[in-house]
């Protein structure tokens, strides 16, 4: 089955990746090379940007599903973004919501 890969903010992709050269040895000038190949793969991404509809499909499912608003807003963009799969350990393994199928990375 192919599985379509939510993405995360860009932005906070960008925060990741800065965290994680800082300390590099050398300082994350010293991977200028890997850090604009990372952005440029980041940048490539798609993002999905809520309208007003959107944010009131999200309001429905916090109040249908009993999700919090955020959680609820996530799987609303995943499911317009075409995601199959949603990979989060903030949501119920194996349940299936907007037809997007939850999936908790550390369950057993």
């Amino acid at each position: 089955m192919h599985e379509q890969v939510a993405r995360v903010e860009a932005a906070a992709m960008l925060r990741l990746l800065r965290h994680a050269t800082a300390r590099a040895p050398g300082g994350p000038l010293a991977h200028g090379r890997y850090v604009a190949d990372r952005i440029r793969e980041l940048c490539a991404w798609p993002v999905f940007a809520p309208t007003t509809d959107d944010v009131l499909a999200a309001i429905a499912l916090h109040q249908q599903a009993k999700l919090s608003f955020r959680d609820a807003m996530v799987v609303h963009a995943a499911a317009e973004s075409g995601c199959d799969v949603l990979w989060t350990e903030d949501l119920k393994d194996g349940q299936v919501l907007r037809g997007v199928q939850i999936r908790n990375p550390f369950a057993g």
